[in-house]
C-alpha cells in the first residue's frame, strides 16, 4: 500500500485543516490543493497560494501555506504533499516554491523532499492585519525557518524534453532539417568572415544569430519572436565598431 495524490477543491482542503491542524488555521484563499490518499482514505492534504511578502510576488513563486496531516498517517506523507505541490507548479510554469516552519520544528519533511532552509524570517509584530481577512494568531510570534525549492538539474532536463519534443518542434519543425538549414548559411558566413577578416567578429556573430532566426521562420513565418529578435540582432550588429580587414 503507498500513497496516492488525489485531487481535491480549496474549500475540502481547508475544512480538512480546520478539523485537523494542530496550530494553524485554514488560509483565506489560495492557487490550488492537493490530497494524500492512503488505503483509499484522505491522510493529508497541502494548500498552495500566493507568497504572503509582497515582495516574492513575481508570478514564478507560489508559497505551499498549509500541509496537515492526520496523527496515524504515513511518516512521508509531509514529505509526498511538499513534493507534488512542487511538480505540480512547474507544470504550471513555476520557477520557485517557498514555505515556513517552526524553528521548533526539525523540517524533516521539507528534507526529505529535497527543500533547502535559506534564512529565518523576523517575528510579525502584534496586529499584522493590513489585509482584508488576515486576523493575527500567535502562531505570528514565533521564530520561523524559511525553506525553498528551485529548479534542479532534473528539472530543467524535464523541462528540456518537454520543450524540445512539444512547442519547440512545432514551431521550428525538424530539428535536423533546422539545423542543416543553420549550418548551410552559416558556413558561407564563417567562409567570408576568414576570408576578409582571417577571423570571426561581432558582427558576424550577430548575422549568424540573425540566420538562426531567419531559419526558424521559414518553418513559422508568423512567429512573432523570431522577428524581434532579427530585429535586435541587426540592431546590434549594426551599432558594433568596424574592425579592421
Amino acid at each position: 500500500m503507498k500513497l496516492i495524490p488525489v485531487p481535491i477543491s480549496l474549500r475540502e482542503a481547508r475544512e480538512f485543516v480546520g478539523n485537523f491542524h494542530r496550530h494553524n488555521k485554514p488560509p483565506q484563499g489560495g492557487k490550488f490543493a492537493i490530497g494524500a490518499s492512503y488505503d483509499d482514505r484522505l491522510v493529508g492534504v497541502a494548500i498552495v497560494g500566493n507568497p504572503v511578502a509582497r515582495r516574492m510576488m513575481d508570478g514564478f513563486t507560489a508559497e505551499v501555506v498549509r500541509v496537515c496531516v492526520q496523527d496515524d498517517a504515513p511518516k512521508n506523507t509531509c514529505s509526498f504533499l511538499y513534493g507534488r505541490c512542487w511538480r505540480i507548479w512547474q507544470q504550471m510554469g513555476g520557477k520557485r516554491m517557498i514555505t515556513y516552519t517552526l524553528q521548533s520544528e526539525a523540517g524533516s519533511s521539507l528534507k526529505g523532499a529535497g527543500w533547502k532552509m535559506v534564512g529565518e524570517v523576523e517575528l510579525k509584530p502584534k496586529g499584522w492585519q493590513n489585509r482584508p481577512g488576515r486576523k493575527w494568531q500567535p502562531i505570528y510570534g514565533q521564530l520561523k525557518f524559511k525553506w525553498e525549492a528551485v529548479m534542479k538539474r532534473n528539472d530543467y532536463l524535464d523541462t528540456a524534453k518537454e520543450l524540445i519534443n512539444g512547442n519547440r518542434a512545432k514551431d521550428y519543425g525538424d530539428a535536423k532539417d533546422n539545423f542543416d538549414r543553420i549550418a548551410t548559411g552559416w558556413n558561407v558566413i564563417v567562409q567570408d568572415a576568414f576570408t576578409t577578416h582571417n577571423k570571426i567578429t561581432a558582427k558576424h556573430v550577430a548575422l549568424m544569430m540573425d540566420w538562426v532566426k531567419t531559419c526558424r521562420l521559414l518553418e513559422t513565418i508568423d512567429h512573432k519572436d523570431s522577428w524581434i529578435d532579427k530585429c535586435g540582432y541587426s540592431a546590434l550588429g549594426a551599432e558594433f565598431e568596424d574592425e579592421p580587414r
